[in-house]
């Protein structure tokens, strides 16, 4: 059940991603879709960190340092591209580093969530 909505709550995250790319920028859906990559993300690492920690413990071996570690990256440069957009409201110069914060936010969201499927097969 757990992997269920970890699985579901990622996809949304990942399509909200997806989206952020192929409608309007600017508008109201556009703000709440880029909340939601980042909330949803963190509400699955909120999950996960408690499931498994109350399983078995978290296991610190290489695949799953390297998953949170580009988790880490895509969590602040999702910050970092937020900051960067409220920014461009005022300043429109800031338009290229919000752009540029939002494909170094999607590079790592896809490369986390390689590193998470290796982690299952690496175990």
């Amino acid at each position: 059940m757990r992997l269920a909505i970890v699985l579901s709550l990622t996809a949304i995250a990942a399509l909200c991603l997806i989206l952020q790319y192929r409608r309007p920028k600017g508008t109201a859906l556009h703000y709440l879709r880029g909340f939601l990559v980042g909330y949803l993300s963190l509400l699955v690492v909120v999950l996960n960190t408690y499931y498994i920690s109350s399983q078995r413990g978290l296991t610190w071996d290489t695949a799953f340092i390297v998953h949170t570690t580009l988790g880490g990256i895509f969590i602040l440069s999702w910050l970092v591209t937020i900051i960067f957009g409220l920014t461009m409201r005022v300043n429109a110069r800031f338009r290229v580093y919000h752009r540029t914060g939002a494909h170094i936010t999607t590079i790592f969201f896809c490369l986390s969530l390689l590193a998470a499927t290796l982690v299952r097969f690496l175990r």
